[in-house]
């Protein structure tokens, strides 16, 4: 039965290699192209890379099994791959990101439009009618839009502020650095960011001797009770003379400053996971 299947060194002569395009540019441009790296369209496990699936043969090309051993002893490398294969595993992380992507960016947008209406229409329901606005590091938000707009695969991690803040002479106390790369935004968005990601410190735009974290969290509780007392009277129909439209818009709002929407954020992602 066995007499017309070749032998195995006949078979492995006719086996195809896949192998990254990206890196066979770099052996045509560079006489060190340094080792194979299959992972342009391969996963961690050695499978179909799921941010590449939709357009994966433009990731890879085939090479005989002769070609293939020749590159891969003079420059090595890998991983060595004869079938493209889905995998389980990194595809339900890329979908648990997709998800994680779609929710922060959907949740960010609604607190933002609220904060915008409630601030032209009913400032006192803000913080910034009260406090300073806050300040976060630029190249963290950079990195954070990068993730929800789908052009980097993994989330920002912690929020990084450090460099907004400079120390005095004295070296006790800290001051705002006002040419520091930083996007000023209210404070509800700050407190959205950090409950999802964490960080810090909480930075305000002011000058003078910048608070420490616990003082601005003394300044906040000063002023949510005049919040929560403006969120109350905007759902008094007869205090408030705004327009169905755009209380639908304001309403939503909690004296809480964003950690709900948050909240619904994280538990939006991990109810599908």
């Amino acid at each position: 039965m066995n007499a017309h299947i070749p032998p195995p060194h006949l078979l492995r002569c006719t086996a195809r290699y896949y192998i990254s395009r990206e890196w066979l540019h770099r052996l045509s441009t560079f006489s060190h192209p340094g080792p194979i790296t299959n992972h342009d369209f391969l996963c961690r496990h050695a499978q179909i890379l799921p941010s590449r699936a939709i357009d994966l043969a433009e990731y890879y090309a085939t090479v005989d099994a002769p070609l293939w051993d020749f590159l891969h002893n003079k420059f090595g490398g890998g991983p060595v791959c004869t079938e493209l294969h889905y995998c389980p595993t990194c595809q339900s992380e890329y979908q648990w990101l997709r998800r994680k992507r779609e929710a922060e960016l959907t949740a960010f947008k609604a607190l933002d439009a609220r904060i915008k209406a409630a601030s032209r229409y009913y400032p006192p329901l803000t913080y910034a009618y009260y406090l300073p606005p806050n300040a976060i590091s630029k190249s963290w938000f950079n990195r954070w839009r990068a993730f929800v707009d789908g052009n980097e695969l993994e989330p920002p991690g912690p929020v990084d502020n450090s460099s907004l803040l400079m120390r005095s002479p004295s070296e006790t106390t800290f001051h705002f650095r006002p040419s520091s790369h930083h996007v000023q935004i209210p404070r509800e968005l700050w407190l959205f960011f950090f409950s999802i990601y964490g960080g810090g410190p909480e930075v305000l735009c002011m000058t003078g001797v910048h608070p420490t974290d616990g003082e601005i969290a003394e300044m906040a509780a000063k002023v949510e009770p005049s919040i929560a007392e403006a969120l109350q009277s905007l759902r008094d129909p007869a205090k408030t003379n705004l327009p169905p439209a755009l209380l639908s818009i304001i309403l939503p709002f909690e004296a809480d400053g964003g950690d709900a929407v948050a909240e619904d954020c994280v538990a939006g992602e991990s109810s599908d996971v």
